[in-house]
């Protein structure tokens, strides 16, 4: 594996991660399938984990490497050639971006081990 293939599925694990708890939630939700309050800490304390180790390694690996720019591209999800628009997905990571969204981590993460700390 090269530097780029690295970066780009720490980036994806990144923004999938959060994701994948918004849908987790959002579908048992609609589907009113209710889950468990301890099924739903796990849930929420391994999708943190996830993110925030990656985008640790993504700034660690920035800083050695010194890449200023990271990029994530999911390609188009939808166009209309004729009317020459086209919805392309792109997600940039650089050294100012990748501190806040580890220092937004870390908050939620604190926030839910205190509300977790209550289910035990």
């Amino acid at each position: 594996m090269d530097v780029d293939s690295i970066f780009t599925f720490l980036g994806t694990c990144v923004v999938i991660s959060p994701a994948a708890l918004l849908l987790i939630f959002g579908l048992t939700s609609l589907l009113e399938f209710p889950l468990g309050e301890r099924v739903m800490a796990r849930c929420t304390q391994v999708s943190i984990v996830t993110g925030l180790t990656a985008a640790t390694l993504i700034l660690f690996m920035m800083l050695a490497t010194g890449t200023r720019h990271v990029t994530v591209e999911f390609g188009n999800w939808f166009m209309i050639p004729e009317q020459h628009f086209h919805f392309h997905v792109k997600f940039l990571f650089d050294r100012l971006s990748v501190p806040f969204v580890i220092l937004t981590f870390v908050l939620c993460g604190t926030i839910g081990a205190f509300t977790t700390r209550y289910l035990h």
